[in-house]
């Protein structure tokens, strides 16, 4: 049997309640990536919060900070 890798799930945090209303939010709280969590890195800068491809040096996120890499229980 051929070995299916997991993706992660990017989990960004809700849009702050000061936000107005008629703005809409072009990136969903959660998100899924392609490679493993361990395949990308985290870098907090103050509540900023950038997320990179380890391999390759790509941002798949940036934006508002806290974020969380979760390994998917079941392949896409």
């Amino acid at each position: 049997m051929a070995w299916i890798p997991y993706p992660t799930l990017l989990r960004t945090p809700d849009l702050p309640p000061t936000v107005h209303p008629g703005i809409m939010a072009t990136w969903p709280a959660a998100n899924h990536l392609p490679l493993e969590p361990h395949a990308y890195e985290i870098v907090l800068t103050g509540r900023a919060c950038t997320v990179r491809e380890k391999a390759s040096g790509d941002i798949v996120y940036r934006g508002a900070g806290p974020v969380e890499l979760l390994e998917c229980p079941v392949p896409f």
